[in-house]
């Protein structure tokens, strides 16, 4: 017999405030918890670890710098009004996997889940260098 049980969403999120399509997604298949202002720490069920992300926000923001666009003679090249405005993403901030279950995966697991669900939302993910980063 498996033993499992259905993730759960913390009463404090609002998922109809969650700006990002992927981490709409993730909830139902991670337990899930505030974080603090747009940030949700997402468990998995049998707490092998834990990973957070910020919803899309002006501080997560990437913007166009106009002065790529600018000629030497001060004329504003047409492809500035193709990019700008600036694309926001959510950011996955931090993941940490529980010593014992390292090197089983999980990383991989993880990031399956969000590029699967990033290639069915057309929304990008942008990882901080901080979050993948082994902690010994």
């Amino acid at each position: 017999m498996r033993n499992w049980r259905y993730a759960t969403t913390s009463e404090d999120i609002r998922p109809e405030l969650i700006q990002s399509k992927v981490m709409k997604g993730l909830l139902g298949k991670y337990d899930a918890y505030s974080g603090g202002d747009r940030e949700i720490i997402f468990f998995d069920p049998y707490e092998n670890f834990f990973f957070q992300m910020s919803d899309m926000s002006y501080q997560n923001t990437w913007e166009v710098n106009i002065r790529d666009y600018i000629s030497e003679d001060g004329t504003i090249d047409d492809k500035w009004h193709e990019v700008s405005g600036g694309v926001a993403m959510p950011v996955l901030r931090v993941v940490y996997i529980t010593p014992h279950r390292r090197g089983q995966g999980r990383l991989r697991t993880i990031m399956e889940d969000l590029t699967s669900l990033s290639d069915a939302t057309s929304e990008s993910v942008v990882t901080t260098p901080q979050s993948l980063h082994q902690v010994e």
